[in-house]
């Protein structure tokens, strides 16, 4: 028996855009608004899922998809699709938390907060393009 990879279908799934999919079968297609279509497909960008417009109660994601367009079966499809879409350094760079710039602000100046107490507990104002942009944050946020 030999040992077969570890094939996470959800992850996969949900981390393969079907245009990038589309795009590497040479399946032409427009974009209209958050859909993709095409001769004989509509894919919904916001749930990743394939839909026949012929009977739009079928719908399948990048997995099914892979596996119907190449003739193989599921797991070799998701197999595939992790090769070549899923690089092991690419995935693990997603995963990375940016390391956020936090700076003093006058909201620590107005409650008479000084700067080493504040460089101390590393709290601050951050300015960078981030979720957090524009709010008082703490490294340790997030730890109960």
């Amino acid at each position: 028996m030999s040992k077969q990879e570890f094939l996470n279908f959800a992850e996969i799934s949900k981390s393969i855009p079907f245009s990038k999919v589309l795009d590497w079968l040479n399946i032409p297609y427009q974009k209209k608004n958050k859909e993709l279509k095409g001769e004989g497909f509509i894919i919904s960008l916001e749930k990743n899922l394939f839909f026949d417009p012929k009977d739009e109660s079928k719908s399948c994601s990048v997995i099914n998809f892979v596996s119907h367009f190449k003739h193989v079966d599921l797991r070799a499809a998701a197999s595939l699709l992790k090769s070549t879409f899923l690089n092991k350094e690419e995935f693990i760079h997603k995963r990375e938390i940016p390391n956020l710039l936090l700076n003093y602000d006058s909201y620590f100046a107005e409650r008479l907060i000084k700067p080493e107490v504040v460089s101390e507990y590393e709290v601050g104002f951050v300015t960078q393009r981030s979720t957090v942009a524009g709010r008082i944050r703490s490294h340790l946020s997030g730890i109960n």
